[in-house]
This record gives C-alpha cells, sequence and structure tokens, in this order.
C-alpha cells in the first residue's frame, strides 16, 4: 500500500507539501529568528548572510563592520599592516574562545591591525565573495583564508537543507553558488530574502531550487522514499548504517575518493590568486585538520586532508600546513574544543606560524 502512496502522493500534492515533512521544526524557526534580526547573523545580498555588525552571542563580539576583531579599528589611520581574514567558523573563533583568542588577535602588535570576517558554515565560494567585497574598501596588505580538508563540500549547492537536513537545522540558509564553463566561473545569486520568508508555505522556494539547485534530488528522494511511515523508517534504517560505514572508515583510515567538485575549487583558488593578484595583495591561506585528520596525521595522498594540500602546492599558493604544524609540538596539549575547532592555544600557535609569513 505504502509502495502504492509513494508513487501516487507526488503527483497529487505540491512541494510545498512535503517541505513541511521534511524540514525539522527548529530549522522553520531559526529561519524566522534569521529574517527578524534575533541572530548574530544577518542576510547578505550576495553572500547568503554574514556577521551581524555590533552584535553579541556569548563571548563573541563584532564590530561595526561585523568583524571579529579586539576593538573598532580607524579605518582612516591603519598601521604598517592590515590582515583581512576569511573563512568558516574556525577562523570566526566560534563560542569557546573570546575575542581576544582567535587567531586574528593573537597575531595584531603595534604594526599589525586585523579584521576577521570568518562566519559558521562559509565554503570556499562565499570566501572567494567576501575577498571581493572586502579588499577594495580595506585594501590590506594581506588576505588570510581558512580552508579546511574537504573545500569541494556543498560547491554545488544552494539551500543547505537540501544538501545535509541533519547537519544545518540551526542554519537553514541559502548560499551562493558558482557554474564553471569552458574554465569560466560565473557566479549564481539566489534572492535570498524573497526565497526564505513564510517557510514553509513559499512556493518560490522549492519553484527556484528545483530549476537551480542540484541538490534538489535529495528533495525529490525524500518525496519518493520517506513521505510515508513505513519507507521512511527503512531509509533512515539506511542512512544510519551507511553513516557508521563512514565512521567506521573515517577513523580508521581517514581515506576518500577523488574531492568532491575538484575542478570548481581549482577554478576558485585560481580566482582567489588572480584578484589578490590585481589588488597586489598577498594571500595566505590556512590548511586546518579536524582533530582526527590531526591524529591520525594521515599523508596517504589519498585522504581528503593531502588531496587539498596537493592542489595548493600545484597551484604555487602560499598556505601553512596546519596539521604538520600541530604535529611539531612538543608539549601534549589539547588542541581542539570538538571535532572541528580549536583551543585558544592552538590559535596562538597557528598565529606565530602566521607572524613568520609577514616578516
Amino acid at each position: 500500500m505504502e509502495l502504492l502512496l509513494q508513487m501516487l502522493l507526488p503527483r497529487i500534492l505540491n512541494d510545498n507539501w512535503y517541505l513541511r515533512m521534511y524540514l525539522p521544526w527548529e530549522a522553520i524557526k531559526q529561519t524566522e529568528r534569521f529574517l527578524a534580526d534575533k541572530r548574530s547573523l544577518e542576510i547578505d545580498a550576495v553572500l547568503g548572510w554574514k556577521n551581524r555588525a555590533n552584535s553579541y552571542i556569548k563571548s563573541v563580539h563584532y564590530d561595526h563592520l561585523g568583524s571579529r576583531s579586539t576593538a573598532n579599528l580607524d579605518l582612516t589611520q591603519r598601521k604598517t599592516k592590515r590582515v583581512v581574514f576569511i573563512g568558516d567558523s574556525r577562523i570566526n573563533g566560534h563560542l569557546e574562545v573570546d575575542n581576544n583568542q582567535t587567531i586574528n588577535a593573537y597575531l595584531e602588535s603595534p604594526e599589525i591591525e586585523t579584521f576577521n570576517f570568518g562566519s559558521a558554515m562559509y565554503h570556499l565560494d562565499q570566501s572567494y565573495l567576501m575577498m571581493q567585497k572586502r579588499i577594495p574598501d580595506l585594501r590590506p596588505e594581506v588576505v588570510v583564508i581558512g580552508l579546511g580538508s574537504k573545500p569541494g563540500y556543498r560547491l554545488s549547492c544552494h539551500y543547505l537543507p537540501f544538501h545535509s537536513r541533519e547537519e544545518t537545522v540551526d542554519m537553514p540558509f541559502i548560499k551562493p553558488r558558482f557554474l564553471l564553463k569552458d574554465g569560466e566561473l560565473s557566479a549564481q545569486i539566489p534572492p535570498y530574502q524573497k526565497l526564505l520568508e513564510k517557510l514553509p508555505n513559499n512556493p518560490l522556494l522549492p519553484r527556484y531550487l528545483k530549476q537551480y539547485d542540484p541538490c534538489y534530488t535529495q528533495f525529490k528522494q525524500f518525496k519518493r522514499w520517506e513521505s510515508t511511515p513505513l519507507l521512511g523508517f527503512i531509509t533512515k534504517l539506511k542512512i544510519y548504517l551507511q553513516k557508521m560505514q563512514i565512521f567506521t572508515t573515517v577513523f580508521t583510515s581517514a581515506s576518500s575518493k577523488t574531492m568532491e567538485n575538484r575542478e570548481l575549487v581549482i577554478a576558485l583558488l585560481r580566482g582567489i590568486q588572480q584578484f589578490a593578484s590585481q589588488h597586489q595583495v598577498q594571500v595566505i591561506f590556512l590548511l586546518f585538520p579536524r582533530s582526527y585528520e590531526y591524529s591520525h596525521q594521515a599523508h596517504d595522498g589519498q585522504t581528503d586532508y593531502a588531496q587539498t594540500r596537493d592542489i595548493l602546492q600545484q597551484l604555487q599558493l602560499t598556505y601553512i600546513d596546519v596539521q604538520q604544524l600541530l604535529g611539531t609540538q612538543s608539549d601534549a596539549v589539547d588542541y581542539y574544543t570538538d571535532s572541528v575547532h580549536f583551543t585558544a592555544t592552538t590559535n596562538h600557535l597557528i598565529a606565530n606560524a602566521l607572524s613568520h609569513h609577514l616578516q
């Protein structure tokens, strides 16, 4: 009976009916809070979201530019070196460290001033767009960009819940994405505000995503295989078993197949390199390992981390290998606050390594 329903229902019911089942209640509430200016993030017409200027959340404070800095800097009076930090929550520092314990804060000196525009769940495409926005108006000498071991992750996606529903409950947002055609990059920027309003009843969102988001296929699979109780249980059991297999693989070998969206990653890194060169700005990448990647110190060329490092080397980009950096420390300290984010001690070590590149 359920097999019959799963064939008939998608022909009868519209996408918004399924969206009500697909989106967790918390995701809908977080979207409403986002649009109502009740979060430390706000909509950006190009980037999708950004840090809210003059906002606070726990130990985090953003200044008048939305930068997690140690003080409101006077843009008219600059120090010898101005450094702009861009990336995800690892660049930002996350909630476990204070503003004076971030990588950029530890780098500051009488000669160096820093701006930290790192924002939660930023991806490589958003870092590229942020760099295009901040280099012309701040005119830094150096841009530091955080890079994870999976830089191709979600690059083909617009709506984060359609890529990974459970991982994005707290940030069910829409991001830009780049298309690569004949070696040329073109940005696809959705109308964020219009699409996120009045969820889950807004017909514009599924209509837009069906046309422009390759991750709509996951939602399509949900409509077919998870919209009835028995099929939903079978599918979730299958996903659970697959995750357990992935978990076992990750924590025993940290191996991976070919990088996701590899060609797009290379094109974006080249775009960053070219834009910085045009503006006579030095770019330094920080290659961040997750905790399991650091603990395994995997150097097999097939690991995600090793593949990303190889691309940086092939493109002759300046980078700091944080996995290697932590591996050279003799003191046994806890470098991570969770599986992704760093302690203040680690941030200090990375800042010290950065300072040598700036001398």
